[in-house]
């Protein structure tokens, strides 16, 4: 073989390398894309019904405090200790405002002068 037909055929393999290597780039970058893109859906798919769930446990939670915190379920639970409402004498709002207004000169239950 000459030496020019030996430049030649690596001139042309140059060519077809150079041709190629573009498209086989993208195709490349394509694909990297792609799978990038599907990871993060499926990392996205698994926050949102996490979320989803702690939204379904805070629901949850709230309708049970509401149902904790219910007038009618507090005095069933005082009934069932053996609670009983507190005498006039025992109640300490009632004596402290009373103690307060005579400190100030003003009569209870009487508000402002």
């Amino acid at each position: 073989m000459s030496l020019r037909i030996l430049q030649g055929t690596l001139w042309t393999l140059a060519c077809c390398f150079m041709l190629l290597a573009g498209p086989v780039s993208a195709c490349i970058f394509r694909v990297w894309v792609f799978q990038d893109v599907f990871r993060l859906g499926y990392a996205l798919s698994v926050a949102e019904t996490g979320s989803n769930q702690l939204q379904d446990a805070v629901q949850a939670l709230e309708v049970e405090l509401a149902s904790l915190t219910s007038p009618a379920y507090l005095e069933s639970m005082a009934k069932s200790y053996g609670l009983r409402p507190a005498a006039a004498a025992e109640r300490i709002a009632d004596h402290d405002s009373a103690l307060a207004m005579q400190w100030t000169g003003h009569k209870a239950g009487h508000g402002t002068p």
